[in-house]
């Protein structure tokens, strides 16, 4: 009964993990269950339709150990063009009551953290994205994977 139920789970989440307008999604996995300080990481995507709007996700998978409230992240999108967007974000990783927001499923946690929504570009190509940890620890323990995922709206 165990197995039929995790089959079930893990089709469930890969069902819903497939969405039609996703154009890029790209995950690494973290050493150690934890983000150092000044290991900044770069993705890279492709743009081809200038005529839609993208919205650009970070996604975090940490687990319970995850111990605090939120997560200091600095971002430069180089767009295809070679513009340069620079944003600092502090965002929510646990609400009010000290509860993790996102999906959980055991000790794992999924949250999904908006850098862009519904952006455009002015012309195709292949854009970057660098992410930076301004966490003012020297390692933020607890974090499994970090991802950017790309959408096509």
């Amino acid at each position: 009964m165990k197995t039929i139920t995790f089959k079930i789970i893990v089709l469930l989440l890969i069902a819903a993990s497939c969405r039609p307008g996703r154009i890029h999604e790209e995950h690494r996995k973290m050493e150690h269950v934890a983000w150092k300080k000044h290991q900044d990481m770069t993705f890279e995507f492709e743009v081809e339709d200038v005529s839609a709007s993208y919205d650009i996700y970070l996604a975090i998978r940490h687990v319970t150990i995850y111990p605090f409230d939120n997560l200091l992240v600095s971002t430069v999108l180089t767009t295809p063009g070679g513009e340069k967007r620079y944003t600092d974000y502090d965002f929510a990783i646990k609400d009010k009551d000290g509860n993790f927001l996102g999906e959980g499923l055991g000790d794992l946690w999924d949250i999904n953290l908006p850098l862009r929504k519904r952006f455009t570009f002015s012309e195709p190509g292949t854009c970057l994205i660098e992410l930076e940890n301004r966490m003012l620890k020297s390692i933020t323990p607890g974090i499994v994977e970090i991802g950017l995922i790309v959408e096509k709206n």
